[in-house]
């Protein structure tokens, strides 16, 4: 068995490799990568491949990001099938992938399976943040007037600016969402996913107040993405009247039978706020970062 994958991305190993993580989200039951590290798939430097002969076995994935501040953070997650989760194994796939993170730059890395969890801990990480999947079936039984509390309407170009100020104000401190900008809005309207219908936007005095991102899975599963209040418009039941209407316009408009979101464990409002119109937590994603 041999980890040589750079370059990687050569016709012979992209189609074994797209199988590969396929099969893994079959069995799982979940993506084998989030989008931000599917992202990185054609970047022979950031990415780390285990094979057996012409067989994918497992790999790696960093995404490394600018903050604000004008300094670079590392994100990193890797996919093992599970007749392989055994230590030495998630330790060397682990190994190899912190190898390609640039020296000096701070990484976390996240983990939704317990395999990984102890691989991480040997190494002298911790978790620093948990998020839960939270999931209700669809169409949530609600009172129509309490459902449609607020009017919406779709997204079009010209509110790239409102929502990214709103996305901003709402996630300035956040490590992933906070980061929004054109660059990456315009990026995601480019993938195949993004539906500008499925945005919902609330209007109050002319203005944007916040926004409700729908997302529509391949296996018909649809998702609220994100959330955006406008603090100068919290306290007003806002985040709650846009869940409602996204998971209204999942069910109505895409006929999603089933529903779910991520939110941080952190923020017990927001997960009470979830809990009280029916969704319950049915995963965790972890976060881990180096202790000290």
């Amino acid at each position: 068995m041999t980890s040589d994958c750079k370059p990687y991305r050569c016709r012979m190993i992209a189609r074994p490799l797209r199988q590969f993580l396929d099969e893994q989200e079959s069995v799982d039951g979940y993506p084998a990568l989030s989008e931000a590290k599917e992202a990185v798939l054609d970047d022979p430097s950031r990415v780390m491949v285990v094979m057996e002969g012409e067989e994918v076995v497992a790999l790696g994935a960093v995404k490394v990001r600018d903050t604000p501040g004008g300094t670079e953070r590392a994100a990193f997650e890797t996919v093992v099938p599970r007749p392989m989760r055994f230590a030495e194994f998630e330790d060397r796939v682990v190994a190899e992938t912190v190898a390609l993170i640039p020296n000096g730059v701070p990484y976390t890395a996240w983990s939704r399976r317990l395999s990984l969890d102890a691989a991480l801990e040997r190494r002298g990480m911790v978790v620093v943040r948990s998020l839960a999947e939270m999931a209700v079936p669809l169409p949530i039984p609600t009172d129509l007037d309490e459902r449609d509390s607020i009017p919406v309407r779709s997204f079009s170009e010209r509110d790239i600016d409102a929502l990214i100020q709103i996305n901003h104000a709402a996630f300035g401190d956040h490590p992933e969402a906070g980061l929004l900008d054109r660059t990456e809005l315009t990026e995601l309207m480019d993938e195949s996913w993004f539906d500008p219908d499925g945005i919902l936007l609330h209007e109050s005095g002319g203005e944007a107040a916040g926004f409700c991102w729908t997302k529509v899975h391949p296996n018909g599963e649809g998702e609220v993405y994100r959330i955006g209040v406008d603090p100068a418009h919290r306290g007003k039941g806002l985040g709650r009247a846009l869940t409602l209407a996204g998971y209204d316009y999942l069910s109505r408009e895409k006929r999603c039978t089933s529903g779910f979101l991520w939110v941080d464990e952190a923020n017990g409002a927001a997960v009470s706020m979830y809990e009280s119109i029916g969704l319950s937590i049915r995963s965790r994603n972890r976060e881990f970062a180096p202790s000290g």
